[in-house]
């Protein structure tokens, strides 16, 4: 051993010691921390400091699945007393189904896809960690929180508990001065922002793991990571970090901060989806809108009297369904309702897909006169729309003037306006359809 780290013995429980954090240092996994050692401090601190994650209040969320579809008048009851119950982020996901019940009783397809949202939208609901330990590089000092480490210290000997805090914090330690000993300090010193946070968090996370895999200390670290996302909790994207070799990669271009979030979390859609909530300063935004295209679809899928086809953004009517019957074949994708996000904007449109003589039906149907003054010359060679684009709402036109979600009812008659003509284009082509 090298050198012995700086205890400060105020506030020190009993059955820690000097002795005890020189062996721990001694146990660090990456190479040898005692050189490092004499240059840090350790003080231990009663007081209790809290970190918040999330973007929204329970009451906000709440809001925000209230406006995810129109309540019916048998389930509106069912719904707001399950809502009345729901006080955290994890009761809000426990009861998505249920909710999920309350807002499309009568579809599967709808059921599920409403469920997934409100889970979108309980992933960015606000929660609250005690802050077990901190480094500060200015003082070269580990602070450990006594009273916080000894809170949370389940299934664990208070000593274990002390020597995983104490790894995750000597692993800061040990990263900026790599970092500040190669020369390459410049982002580690100076950023402030979430990419350097995601970074050096989820490094230290899964540092903490392995070392607690290696010295026996049971721990629910992976359990955390898999619940959160990255972009909202700095730690889960330890998550992402499949193996020893890529940590090891990760960290040692960690002095590109930019270039190690990238390497991070760029493998996958998943990991992608993070990065760029990341980087793009991420408010909620995504889940946002989604809930609002999610909310018009299934409000113009229920006033058009239609159902879900072949996806979430997908429906037909029983008219359309019936007229492919009538000549022995599925409906498919062959004709079908589209609402969608198209820059900013939530659309409506009729589509129809098929080469000549792919379907009987479809031949009958364009050979029809009639038929003929629905379809503009936006066309492919297998596929053209039947009824024109209809913009239903801008997502701009949801919020009010500081910037937040309206409640579903106050844009409602806004859509209905709207609406409107693709219904009476709508009812056209199906009184058409009636009579082939």
């Amino acid at each position: 051993m090298n050198g012995k780290i700086n205890v400060n013995p105020k506030n020190m429980p009993p059955y820690l010691s000097e002795q005890l954090f020189d062996r721990w240092v001694d146990n660090f996994l990456l190479g040898n921390a005692s050189t490092l050692a004499p240059q840090l401090h350790v003080v231990f601190s009663p007081k209790e400091k809290k970190d918040v994650y999330g973007i929204l209040s329970p009451e906000e969320a709440k809001e925000r699945i209230g406006a995810l579809a129109p309540l019916r008048e048998g389930t509106k009851k069912d719904f707001e007393g399950i809502l009345s119950t729901i006080e955290t982020k994890e009761d809000l996901l426990e009861m998505a189904g249920c909710l999920a019940r309350c807002l499309a009783p009568e579809n599967e397809n709808e059921r599920e896809a409403i469920s997934e949202r409100i889970k979108e939208i309980a992933a960015i609901v606000k929660f609250c960690v005690l802050r077990l330990g901190e480094y500060c590089h200015g003082k070269r000092e580990i602070v450990l929180y006594t009273n916080s480490i000894l809170r949370t210290c389940y299934g664990k000997t208070n000593e274990q508990a002390f020597e995983e805090v104490f790894a995750h914090e000597l692993f800061h330690a040990y990263h900026f001065f790599y970092l500040h000993g190669g020369g390459k300090d410049g982002d580690i010193l100076c950023r402030t922002d979430e990419t350097k946070r995601v970074v050096l968090e989820s490094l230290a996370s899964y540092y903490e793991a392995e070392y607690c895999k290696t010295y026996r200390i049971p721990t629910d670290l992976a359990r955390l990571w898999k619940r959160e996302e990255a972009a909202i909790y700095p730690y889960a994207g330890a998550k992402y970090i499949d193996s020893s070799a890529k940590f090891e990669e990760i960290f040692k271009i960690s002095s590109d901060l930019d270039g190690a979030l990238r390497t991070l979390l760029c493998k996958d859609e998943e990991g992608r989806e993070q990065f760029y909530k990341i980087k793009n300063g991420y408010q909620g935004g995504i889940c946002e809108k989604k809930a609002s295209v999610a909310s018009v679809t299934e409000y113009c899928r229920a006033s058009l009297g239609a159902e879900f086809s072949t996806g979430p953004k997908y429906f037909i009517t029983k008219k359309m369904r019936e007229f492919f019957a009538r000549h022995g074949e599925e409906i498919g994708d062959k004709m079908r309702i589209v609402c969608q996000e198209e820059d900013g904007k939530i659309a409506l449109f009729l589509d129809i897909k098929g080469t000549q003589r792919s379907s009987a039906a479809l031949d009958l149907l364009c050979s029809d006169s009639g038929f003929r003054v629905f379809c503009p010359k936006e066309r492919t060679a297998d596929s053209f729309r039947a009824i024109r684009r209809t913009i239903v709402i801008g997502l701009d036109e949801w919020k009010n003037a500081a910037g937040a979600p309206r409640p579903f009812s106050a844009v409602v008659s806004m859509i209905d306006a709207n609406l409107q003509p693709f219904r009476d284009k709508l009812f056209e082509l199906e009184t058409l359809l009636d009579t082939l």
